[in-house]
């Protein structure tokens, strides 16, 4: 009697092991509100890519880097996906993407003196201008590079500072993160910023995977039907409160 039951416990154990849960290491990078490593759950982008990861079955886990490290770690399969980062033809040669996370409008950005027409390209040619080193998503502002003097960095950190001494004239980004950093760590800068309209650009930012991942199909089907299920949910609801802050995103109905 005894043998069967110590066998049992050997099966229950071999079970339970073979029900562990796959791993998916997660990269991002220090970005206002979205990310950060002091921030709750890292940020609001890892937060809904790792809750989203976990609700599809898997176990997660998120690291904050330099953004042209955390981009390299996927490429060479150190991590599985970036939490999130704005679709551009020239990444859709490495990388593949998830659903939509964010919809995210692209402009200058300056000093509150800064002396311009509009924040149209034309009105910014000849300036000095601030934008991160990989950054995908800016293609309408990289398509007349040569038509600025542009200084390519490999963190927000280093652009607000750029900015802040009279280095560059502008950045070009997304506002939303920039502001929130500003908020966080540049608090002699809050409220002597512009965000120039209109708009240069519009992107879409998504969780990204190698194309050459050997589970790429698997993870992407997982995690695109979690994703739909939770935002017909209202998921983005707990996590604009969780994390202050709002965007815009597609709805799905």
């Amino acid at each position: 009697m005894l043998k069967i039951i110590l066998t049992l416990c050997l099966l229950f154990g071999v079970v339970l092991a073979n029900e562990k849960k796959e791993l998916i290491k997660v990269c991002y990078l220090e970005w206002g509100k979205l990310g950060g490593k002091d921030l709750p759950n890292k940020g609001f982008a890892p937060d809904v890519t790792l809750t989203v990861l976990k609700e599809a079955g898997y176990d997660a886990t998120i690291d904050i880097l330099p953004w042209s490290r955390c981009l390299k770690s996927v490429e060479y399969g150190r991590h599985d996906m970036v939490a999130t980062f704005w679709i551009g033809e020239e990444q859709k040669k490495t990388y593949q993407y998830f659903e939509p996370q964010s919809l995210d409008y692209i402009n200058f950005i300056t000093l509150k003196d800064y002396k311009a027409k509009s924040g149209k390209m034309e009105d910014f040619y000849g300036k000095s201008i601030g934008v991160m080193r990989d950054a995908g998503g800016i293609e309408n502002f990289f398509s007349q590079r040569d038509k600025f003097k542009v200084f390519d960095v490999t963190s927000e950190l280093q652009l607000i500072n750029l900015l802040k001494i009279g280095r560059i004239d502008a950045i070009v980004t997304d506002s939303v993160p920039l502001l929130s950093l500003v908020d966080n760590k540049f608090p002699e800068l809050v409220g002597q910023l512009k965000v120039w309209e209109p708009e240069i650009q519009l992107n879409i930012s998504a969780p990204a995977i190698a194309l050459n991942h050997p589970k790429k199909d698997e993870i992407m089907k997982r995690f695109n039907k979690t994703f739909k299920k939770l935002m017909q949910k209202g998921f983005y609801k707990e996590m604009f409160k969780r994390h202050n802050m709002k965007l815009k995103y597609k709805k799905y109905q």
